[in-house]
């Protein structure tokens, strides 16, 4: 316990001075300089992943010692509950996001002009860059739209922290700025949006959300091959109507722990409503999009809040053989926002990507070798 506190002190000390002379923006310049084929760029707050399995090996992480037991940071605010509020974009919050300021500066002044995708993954995390970043003008409204104006600039997975508003708010994304600038990325073909969204406002009488078509300028990415929304606050209606809009180029389309504002709504009437309503169908199979829709485990109250929020249960094959080729719909008659244990998906998590295995219950698991017996279960039966 001694030596782990002794190297964290270590770490924490050389990372303030990291930060006070500005070693990791010089750093990411000298390295934008001598990498000219770099095309895409990452900024997570999830480097360190989880105690002794990091996400990203990157040169720090690489330095601490193996086994080193320590408080796993994160790079934006995390709450340990659903939520946190949005910040306004103002200079005294500006520095919570570090990271994505400096590299859209970075970006905006014609650095690594090769890159032409930027990803800002937050693996589940309740966070991302407050959405009020796009209330007002600013210095870095103005860097990201000059990136999205680069030639040949193709994919953006955007993540939004848009905790704690009321339902008539949500001025971020109704007042047009984030659609402008989203309008900028002609050539885009890759499209992600995430929030922080967490259950316990899943039916937030939204009524004043912006419908989906006035928030993302679909009618300008003639190139979009895929679109995802995740944690976001929707309407089935709204939902199945903007989807019949995307360009026929669509060929994936992620549905990922979705949020209704109607309580009269539910993924296995949004299936259908999908089935019933769109044309794909119709499409040659190349043609037809392949949707993936995710689940949050939270959904069914076997965890906690937290960073256990990161496992979901994905649908894709199921999901595909009822829309297009006559199979059952994978969500129950009564509980329409579920899928049960054996009745199709897979459990996934956000950190431990090699962690893949059938949506099925705990018996199941230990029969296929996947699990082992709980002791609890051996002692009841005298072993």
């Amino acid at each position: 316990m001694c030596e782990s506190w002794w190297h964290y002190r270590q770490f924490l000390e050389e990372q303030r001075r990291v930060l006070a002379e500005d070693l990791d923006i010089k750093a990411f310049e000298y390295g934008l300089d001598q990498f000219p084929a770099l095309k895409r760029i990452t900024i997570t707050p999830a480097a360190h992943g989880t105690l002794f399995a990091p996400l990203y090996k990157t040169p720090m992480i690489r330095t601490l010692p193996y086994g080193l037991n320590y408080s796993i940071p994160r790079g934006w605010p995390v709450s340990g509950g659903p939520y946190l509020p949005a910040d306004e974009w103002i200079e005294e919050n500006k520095g919570k996001w570090r990271g994505f300021k400096e590299v859209i500066r970075c970006l905006a002044e014609r650095k690594a002009a090769g890159v032409k995708e930027l990803v800002l993954d937050t693996h589940l995390l309740p966070t991302g860059v407050t959405c009020r970043f796009f209330d007002q003008p600013s210095l870095e409204y103005d860097h990201l739209v000059d990136l999205l104006q680069r030639p040949g600039f193709r994919r953006l997975d955007l993540a939004l922290m848009v905790g704690q508003q009321e339902p008539g708010d949500w001025e971020s994304l109704r007042n047009g700025r984030l659609r402008s600038a989203l309008a900028e990325a002609a050539e885009l073909e890759h499209f992600q949006l995430n929030t922080d969204i967490g259950y316990p406002r899943a039916r937030d009488p939204g009524s004043h959300l912006a419908l989906l078509y006035d928030i993302f300028p679909i009618e300008r990415w003639p190139k979009l091959r895929h679109f995802g929304l995740t944690r976001f606050l929707v309407s089935q209606r709204d939902l199945v109507s903007f989807l019949s809009k995307l360009p026929a180029s669509v060929r994936t389309i992620e549905l990922n722990c979705l949020h209704f504002i109607s309580g009269d709504d539910s993924h296995r009437d949004l299936l259908e409503n999908m089935r019933d309503s769109l044309d794909w169908k119709t499409r040659n199979a190349a043609g037809r999009p392949k949707v993936t829709i995710r689940l949050d485990l939270l959904k069914y109250r076997l965890l906690d809040f937290g960073e256990v929020g990161s496992r979901t249960v994905s649908l894709e094959e199921e999901v595909g053989k009822f829309l297009y080729d006559g199979g059952p719909n994978p969500f129950h008659q009564l509980f329409r926002d579920v899928v049960l244990p054996g009745h199709g998906g897979a459990l996934r998590d956000e950190f431990q990507p090699e962690l893949v295995h059938p949506w099925v219950d705990h018996d199941t698991l230990v029969l296929m070798g996947i699990e082992k017996e709980s002791p609890s279960v051996r002692n009841e039966d005298g072993e």
